[in-house]
């Protein structure tokens, strides 16, 4: 039995024929959606699947298969680049002694962004000096939940009532904003945790603009992004801060 398994998935293999692979971006955190398409029709089994970058091996795990694609998601650990050479399919060894495989050459290339905020809204929020000298942030209180910094924004929109109470111009999200071009700016001298929450709240801001059908401009290093609204641009900005 073993020795037909070899002999079918080896058949099989041969007259396989790969048309085309992609890797979905996605923030941290969430698996990549991958497509494999094929011009043979049927992929029978539970094959292995994994998609190497360099050494580095990454594990597909099928969610679907039809005659002539097959879906699934991949686990990319951090943020950045990744440019996927080589994808290995294994045949399944029912008995646990034979397994044939195949090594495929492919281009596919996915991004992972700095992690979306829970409350990306919150990223709009300015911090509030404390009497004691420290910061709190709005977005701790739900009162202030909706409310974001009123740099740059219509006069018309402060909030009064909420500058009375802490000294600080609030405007609702996306109130006296259309029209306006929101900045956001990259502080290249943070490291660590702190670099990492500074990129995660760009990259939830732009994306928060995104969706508002707002505008916005990325100012890095020497380098401008925008302004603009639309998915070209945020797709862009998501992948430049991707890499920083």
């Amino acid at each position: 039995m073993n020795l037909i398994w070899v002999i079918q998935s080896h058949l099989f293999f041969k007259k396989m024929k790969f048309l085309e692979i992609t890797v979905s971006d996605v923030f941290l955190g969430e698996p990549s959606e991958v497509r494999i398409r094929w011009e043979n029709p049927g992929f029978m089994g539970q094959w292995v699947l994994e998609l190497y970058q360099g050494k580095k091996r990454f594990r597909v795990k099928v969610t679907d298969s039809s005659k002539r694609e097959i879906r699934g998601e991949v686990v990319l650990p951090y943020r950045g680049k990744f440019s996927f050479s080589t994808l290995r399919i294994a045949s399944p060894s029912p008995f646990g002694l034979y397994r044939n495989w195949i090594i495929l050459p492919v281009k596919a290339q996915g991004y992972v962004y700095a992690a979306l905020g829970k409350i990306f809204e919150a990223s709009w929020v300015s911090p509030i000096p404390l009497e004691t000298g420290g910061e709190k942030n709005f977005d701790t209180y739900q009162e202030f939940a909706e409310f974001r910094s009123a740099e740059g924004a219509l006069t018309s929109r402060i909030s009064w009532k909420h500058y009375a109470q802490t000294g600080e111009l609030l405007v609702k999200f996306g109130e006296g904003t259309r029209g306006e071009i929101r900045r956001l700016q990259l502080k290249d001298h943070l490291q660590g945790e702190e670099r990492e929450k500074m990129l995660s709240e760009l990259a939830s801001e732009a994306h928060w603009c995104f969706q508002q059908g707002l505008q916005f401009e990325l100012l890095i290093r020497s380098q401008s992004f925008g302004p603009g609204s639309g998915a070209a641009l945020t797709r862009s900005v998501l992948r430049e801060l991707a890499l920083c």
